[in-house]
């Protein structure tokens, strides 16, 4: 922590923590009167760390960043008028004006006043945290015990997908909430045949005067995109069998559109996981990968032709699995989901340093942001942890959010997206 503090400073930082008020201003103006070794504060978005080249300092009680990490973090676009000395920040129909050295502001057109100036320190702007991030929408927060900063976006309208499948039954009442629906009731055969009579992903039975076509005609009515989930796993090799045979492979993409078409749906989303697994000495991942696109070009010409779309759910590029070539598929495919899950074997939060390694490892890829959709497993989160993950696709200006599954969807859950994400009516 450095050194020691003269006695005279102890003493005085023990006298404000007295009598100033709890919360952000109390800490802050601790923070700001305190011995200089103190550490600058830490900033968390949506539970994600915000990396500065110049660290936030604390100016009269207020904690002050640089402007371009926190507004790009948030969505925004930055302006510098250096002849004016004024930074505009917009985005998300809000709009923020500061001047340097200056206390007056504006905040969607309209005047508001600053408690502290922005300034420019190692050739950043700085700006007051909480009055910019409360500008759009922002919660802003302070942990005393960790001199942190917690910062909560705010609600964004985005593309969401959920996904029906394993006893989804009980929450179909949800799918209207959702731009689109992915149906988890196919499997692709090795022989490239689709089957609807499997073990878990099966074609189901009349519930009443419920079924199968009155759910899709009811998402239909809805407004809620319709796909057919195809799904297979390489566990007993498949898969592998499979994409070894271009006849089977054209005839798979044959018969995914195919079934598409006869069942009403608009399009396929492709599940087909667990290849070029790392832990098999014998698998190129190359040669995998240049065989699985074969298979993804084949699928999005067939359903392309009938004007239907494609999607691919895809394992993580920091998974195990490295059989799946981002870069082409998402040149084809018209949309990817990351199933950025299953890092951890118990049922706790997926950590948020993973999950943001695949995007940005997506992104290096070249895939497009309005084509990426991160999947998350409600079944590993909760009302805390599923607004960090929605958080990490506002962050990098994803499509969107997919969610496994329908069925699993608790009422704390339920309750956070709809406070972190402005959902379909």
């Amino acid at each position: 922590m450095g050194r020691r503090a003269p006695r005279l400073a102890g003493l005085l930082v023990a006298l404000l923590l007295l009598a100033a008020p709890a919360g952000v201003a109390r800490a802050e103006s601790v923070a700001a009167v305190g011995p200089a070794a103190l550490a600058p504060p830490t900033v968390l978005l949506d539970g994600l760390r915000l990396n500065f080249d110049v660290p936030p300092t604390i100016v009269s009680g207020r904690t002050l960043v640089p402007v371009r990490v926190i507004a790009e973090a948030l969505g925004m676009q930055v302006a510098w008028d250096p002849d004016a000395r004024r930074v505009t920040a917009s985005g998300q129909g809000q709009s923020v004006v500061l001047f340097i050295d200056r206390t007056d502001a504006y905040v969607n057109g309209k005047p508001a006043l600053l408690d502290v100036p922005a300034t420019i320190v190692g050739g950043r702007t700085l700006v007051p945290l909480r009055f910019f991030s409360g500008a759009f929408g922002a919660g802003v927060g302070w942990d005393d015990a960790t001199r942190t900063v917690l910062l909560t976006s705010p609600p964004r309208a985005m593309h969401l997908e959920a996904f029906y499948a394993i006893q989804a039954f009980d929450q179909r009442g949800l799918i209207p909430r959702f731009n689109r629906a992915d149906f988890g009731w196919s499997r692709l055969r090795a022989d490239g045949t689709i089957d609807l009579q499997g073990k878990d992903f099966f074609w189901p039975e009349a519930a009443g005067s419920v079924t199968p076509e009155s759910i899709l005609a009811d998402a239909a009515q809805a407004g809620t995109g319709r796909y057919l989930m195809v799904f297979a796993t390489d566990t007993d090799g498949g898969l592998t069998h499979l994409l070894g045979d271009d006849k089977l492979i054209a005839a798979a993409a044959q018969n995914v559109a195919a079934m598409v078409a006869a069942k009403g749906f608009d399009g396929a989303l492709l599940d087909l996981e667990g290849l070029g697994w790392v832990g098999d000495a014998t698998t190129n991942p190359l040669q995998v990968q240049a065989r699985f696109n074969k298979l993804v070009d084949a699928a999005a010409q067939a359903l392309h032709q009938q004007g239907k779309g494609l999607a691919l759910a895809l394992h993580p590029l920091n998974s195990a699995y490295k059989g799946y070539d981002y870069a082409h598929i998402g040149a084809t495919a018209d949309s990817i989901v990351i199933m950025a899950y299953d890092y951890r074997s118990d049922r706790g939060p997926e950590p948020l340093d993973l999950v943001d390694a695949a995007v940005r490892l997506a992104l290096a890829q070249g895939v497009a942001t309005g084509k990426l959709v991160l999947g998350i497993n409600v079944y590993h989160e909760d009302g805390t942890s599923l607004p960090q993950k929605l958080g990490i696709a506002k962050r990098y200006g994803l499509k969107g959010a997919a969610l496994w599954r329908l069925g699993l969807v608790t009422d704390d859950e339920l309750a956070a997206l709809q406070a972190s994400v402005i959902m379909r009516q």
